[in-house]
Order: C-alpha cells, then sequence, then structure tokens
C-alpha cells in the first residue's frame, strides 16, 4: 500500500495533530495549567518532499530576537500552495534583504506569510531568476487565491541565500499577533 506524497503528508500531520491533542488533554489535567490553542485548517504550503521541525519561538540573531514561523526545508523550485482561500495581500517587488516575499490574508483576517521564495534561474544558485521564478502567474497584489493553488517556488532568496532552500511559513492572528 503507497500513499500519495500529499496523502503522506496529510496523514503525518494528521498524525501530528492527534499525539499534540493527546499531550494537551493529559497537561490539562495537571494543576494550574492553562492553554489556549489557535486552529486554523490550512493545506500544507509545500508541495512535495519536505522536511521540518517545530521551531518557532527559538532564538535568531544571537538571541536578539524569536523565530515568528516555521521552517520547511524542501528543494528549490518546490511547488508552494496556497494555504488558504483569500487574497494577496502583498508580494514583494523589488527583492528586499530578507528575499522574495508573498502575503495572503483569508476573509476572517488571519495573514500567512510565505518568505525567501526562489530567485534564481532554475538548475542555478545565481539570484538572477527575477519574479518569473519567484511567483506564479496572476499572483500579484490583490489576486483571489484558492486554498492548494500554485502560487510560487522554494528558494534561497535574501538573507537565506547561506542557508538550505526552505519556505519560512508565518501565520498570524487578525491582531499581528504570530502563531
Amino acid at each position: 500500500f503507497l500513499l500519495s506524497h500529499e496523502r503522506t503528508d496529510r496523514v503525518i500531520l494528521y498524525v501530528m495533530k492527534r499525539t499534540f491533542a493527546l499531550v494537551l488533554s493529559t497537561l490539562a489535567l495537571l494543576p494550574g495549567f492553562a492553554y489556549a490553542a489557535t486552529v486554523r485548517s490550512i493545506e500544507f504550503p509545500v508541495g512535495g518532499p519536505n522536511s521540518f521541525r517545530d521551531d518557532f519561538g527559538d532564538p535568531r540573531g544571537g538571541g536578539t530576537r524569536t523565530h515568528k514561523g516555521n521552517d520547511i526545508i524542501a528543494a528549490k523550485m518546490t511547488p508552494l500552495f496556497s494555504a488558504v482561500d483569500g487574497k494577496v495581500l502583498f508580494v514583494m517587488s523589488p527583492q528586499p534583504s530578507w528575499g522574495y516575499e508573498i502575503m495572503l490574508v483569508d476573509s476572517e483576517g488571519y495573514q500567512y506569510d510565505y518568505l525567501h521564495v526562489n530567485n534564481d534561474t532554475p538548475g542555478t544558485d545565481d539570484g538572477k531568476g527575477g519574479e518569473t521564478n519567484a511567483y506564479a502567474p496572476g499572483i500579484v497584489n490583490g489576486a483571489s487565491v484558492t486554498k492548494g493553488q500554485l502560487i510560487g517556488w522554494v528558494g534561497d532568496s535574501g538573507n537565506a541565500e547561506d542557508t538550505v532552500p526552505h519556505l519560512h511559513f508565518e501565520i498570524h492572528e487578525p491582531s499581528g499577533t504570530p502563531i
């Protein structure tokens, strides 16, 4: 019995969610334990083989700041998918110091941020791929997107040039608080 990558990712995420729920349920039995979780139903943003761990909140910049998202490691040019139905709040152009970026917003005001989107010509590490190799056709400020729609490709743009290709993925509540 073989599963597609998409099906395998969904099974793994289901098991992770169930394990997390079990841990929280167990912790909730402890005196004085309080936990409030925000749950969002999203499409996994990377559409191919990948790896990640929960690095949300890890120290960055020599301890001067914390990581506000999760890094999902994947090969350059691996497809990036819209996590939700919504709109493109903005795409960064020209490329800023942190790299190409796509920010989506859903109907409830939650924001989904994709950073270090590809900036290379396919098959190279030349930094000359431009927006054509960063953003999928039609991904422009104000465009509507549907959950699972191709929006761009994994890369190492901006301050990720000296790291492995990955997607830095963030979700923010309508208040702006990263979750």
